[in-house]
């Protein structure tokens, strides 16, 4: 085809039109040639409920195939897009559909690694291919006992929250003292939709917050500046491993400037055993979801009785606004667990 004897700018704008409507054209082919239909889903997800097990918990590769679980009504779903790196330790068995289809055009991958790190973790059971999707049933390790889950509704009850003003030694630059570290001791506990009341409503309470892509069962804590949120329970079990995970929600918009100005940590938590600091974390709002291990077994020495209080205690320096959500999640197992049947 001749072009027309036009402006080289002309030229310029018909060429470009052209590919952009043959790159349109192509997008559109490759996006339809790589659907999965509803009926297509149904079939694994038949097996599924036919086969699921009490214990079982279900896992899409990629977690984006939310026609797999239109499927799979009433039963635990987890929307994980790391499958790999989430913690499993309350299920027995893990069911994954995987879709490669959905990955072998445009994103150039058919979600092998993934594949590859879950069966390297965990045993394969059984591998079934449904046309485009495949099937996979994974036998777990035995988890190990669970002591206490500070996000359980009876500890909720029973936990005391309260907000602290630091003392002067403890206060940060241009923050109020308190002489005597005053505390404020909120008073009751609604379970709907989970507010702990004070003196001002105060936010403290189990929600599902997305964070690292993810929506997680959570306990949210509200950062507040120049104050240390704690949140106590008594009569915990000194023993076994205290598993603690914690991330950042997405940041809430502002009417004026960025919601969060960084001036130091973003979140500094402390663990305390019987009014006793066992250990600090720091966490970023850049860091992704992160887990860590403390042992209490070790403080036994020091410890007379088996049962006492743990308190955690959240301090946000660096905030100059509150509209930045903090989740966190704890609990406390035994040991050593025997190992799952192969």
């Amino acid at each position: 085809m001749q072009l027309p004897n036009t402006r080289w700018s002309d030229r310029f704008f018909l060429v470009f039109a052209i590919c952009a409507s043959l790159f349109a054209i192509f997008m559109h082919i490759g996006i339809a040639s790589t659907q999965i239909s509803r009926k297509e889903w149904a079939q694994p997800a038949k097996h599924i409920k036919k086969h699921f097990q009490k214990g079982d918990v279900i896992g899409l590769v990629p977690s984006w195939a939310l026609k797999g679980a239109e499927q799979l009504p009433n039963l635990p779903v987890l929307y994980a897009e790391h499958l790999q790196r989430e913690d499993l330790s309350r299920y027995k068995r893990l069911w994954v559909m995987l879709a490669p289809r959905l990955g072998k055009w445009w994103f150039v991958r058919s979600f092998q690694k993934e594949l590859k790190t879950l069966k390297r973790l965990y045993w394969l059971r059984k591998k079934i291919t449904f046309g485009p999707i495949e099937l996979y049933l994974f036998q777990l390790p035995t988890s190990q006992k669970l002591l206490y889950d500070f996000s359980s509704k009876k500890h909720l009850r029973q936990a005391e929250v309260g907000i602290e003003t630091p003392t002067r030694e403890r206060r940060v630059r241009g923050c109020p003292a308190s002489v005597t570290g005053q505390i404020d001791w909120l008073s009751r506990w609604r379970e709907h939709p989970g507010w702990f009341l004070g003196k001002r409503r105060y936010f403290f309470g189990r929600i599902i917050q997305e964070i690292d892509n993810t929506p997680r069962d959570c306990l949210w804590v509200h950062a507040l500046r120049c104050k240390v949120i704690r949140v106590r329970y008594r009569n915990v079990p000194l023993r076994g491993k205290l598993k603690l995970e914690h991330g950042f929600t997405t940041p809430a918009p502002g009417s004026v400037g960025p919601s969060v100005r960084v001036g130091g940590p973003d979140m500094m938590m402390s663990v305390w055993v019987d009014n006793r600091m066992v250990k600090r974390y720091r966490v970023s709002e850049k860091q992704i979801w992160r887990e860590y291990g403390l042992d209490l077994s070790k403080l036994k020495s020091k410890h007379t009785h088996t049962k006492g209080s743990v308190e955690f205690r959240f301090h946000v320096p660096g905030l100059r606004a509150n509209r930045v959500g903090y989740c966190f999640r704890a609990s406390l197992r035994a040991h050593q667990a025997p190992p799952a049947k192969r």
